[in-house]
């Protein structure tokens, strides 16, 4: 069996604490690194949607300023008044 001497002990014991010290960082710098991967594209696709929601509610309200004219229309052809 082998024998360590107290100073090799603890040089193992150094040696094995940097590793897992650097391994926490890397892991940590990988994290932080996704972490803001993902938070941009979630803002990229969230902003994309806000423009697509307001194109169709541009589209929607053309389409309610001419339905409403078209009713102004009618009510003068029948009535022969406006409603406003």
């Amino acid at each position: 069996m082998i024998e360590l001497t107290e100073p090799q002990v603890w040089v193992l014991m150094g040696i094995f604490a940097t590793a897992i010290f650097g391994m926490l960082g890397w892991q940590t710098a990988s994290f932080n690194r996704n972490l803001t991967i993902v938070r941009d594209s979630l803002r990229e696709s969230i902003e994309s949607q806000g423009k697509i929601t307001n194109i169709r509610l541009e589209t929607l309200e053309r389409k309610l300023d001419d339905l409403d004219r078209d009713v102004q229309a009618i009510s003068r052809h029948v009535f022969g008044t406006d409603l406003h």
